[in-house]
């Protein structure tokens, strides 16, 4: 089995821990989703850096689990990095109903998981660009490369093949500046 320090990974990496997915109530609000997320960026980061998420389509990503950042959304963060990984938690409202939570969903058929939030929340984020700045003024932008996985039943399939450990993940890009 690879773990977050493994060589079978890919360095830079989005890697979710779909085993770790939590549905959570906010009053007034709706059902979030809440995934444990590592953010594995190039070690040679400073420890501090400031970082922005883009086009997530509603996944607003935080360093701790508080209502307040489901509240306000994303926006530039303080974060410390550890050789340039960072633990967030991805958020996005469902459309899950209290009664649906509190009774649960059909799991499908061959599967021993719901898979349908972690599908979501992936296919959430297409579009989505990851911005690091740093104190010296640098400025990086990484993307989510979906190459091997170019279709909702392809995300869905990996997450099949991966069934007796749900953590899937996504190798970064850095795009280059236009």
């Amino acid at each position: 089995m690879a773990t977050a320090s493994s060589p079978l990974y890919p360095y830079q990496r989005v890697q979710f821990d779909f085993n770790m997915l939590a549905l959570y109530t906010l009053p007034t609000r709706g059902v979030y989703a809440i995934t444990p997320t590592l953010l594995c960026l190039p070690g040679n980061l400073p420890e501090h850096i400031t970082l922005t998420v883009q086009n997530s389509h509603d996944v607003i990503f935080s360093p701790t689990e508080s209502d307040e950042y489901l509240k306000q959304g994303n926006g530039p963060m303080s974060v410390t990095t550890n050789h340039g990984k960072i633990w967030l938690f991805a958020s996005y409202l469902t459309d899950i109903t209290y009664t649906e939570m509190e009774e649960g969903r059909t799991v499908p058929d061959g599967w021993w998981w719901d898979p349908t939030e972690a599908v979501e929340l992936i296919e959430r984020l297409r579009d989505c660009e990851i911005i690091v700045e740093t104190d010296a003024g640098e400025r990086f932008v990484y993307i989510l490369n979906f190459d091997d996985r170019p279709t909702r039943e392809a995300v869905t399939a990996s997450l099949y093949a991966k069934q007796g450990i749900p953590s899937s993940y996504f190798n970064l890009e850095r795009k280059e500046p236009q």
